[in-house]
């Protein structure tokens, strides 16, 4: 009996597993004229209302500028943020960290 519920509680872990991932990729630029950093996180899922990105952090060289948190995410493909009045400056790096409500977190960083 243990043997057989060990087996089932691994046969379901391993398949809810396949719908818990991580942010699959971070696209953010910079618009000078605006002063607005626009975000946009890719994350497919079957229900934004279940399944996103919860958490968001921007640093600016090395210093927490945003750290927003999320209960849905914008579409089934994407979760969009914009920052305002931030006054980024050439040679500025900027790290964004998304991570999943579910399982798993993405960070990339770019170099103004």
């Amino acid at each position: 009996m243990k043997i057989a519920s060990l087996i089932l509680i691994s046969i379901f872990l391993i398949a809810s597993s396949g719908y818990a991932h991580p942010p699959s990729d971070i696209e953010a630029s910079y618009d000078k004229d605006k002063n607005v950093l626009t975000i946009n996180i890719t994350h497919p899922v079957r229900n934004p209302e279940k399944h996103f990105v919860d958490d968001v952090k921007v640093t600016k060289n090395g210093d927490i500028i945003s750290d927003e948190t999320f209960t849905s995410q914008t579409t089934n493909n994407i979760q969009s943020i914009s920052i305002e009045s931030l006054n980024l400056k050439s040679g500025d790096e900027i790290t964004v960290e998304a991570e999943c409500n579910i399982h798993g977190k993405t960070k990339k960083s770019i170099t103004l």
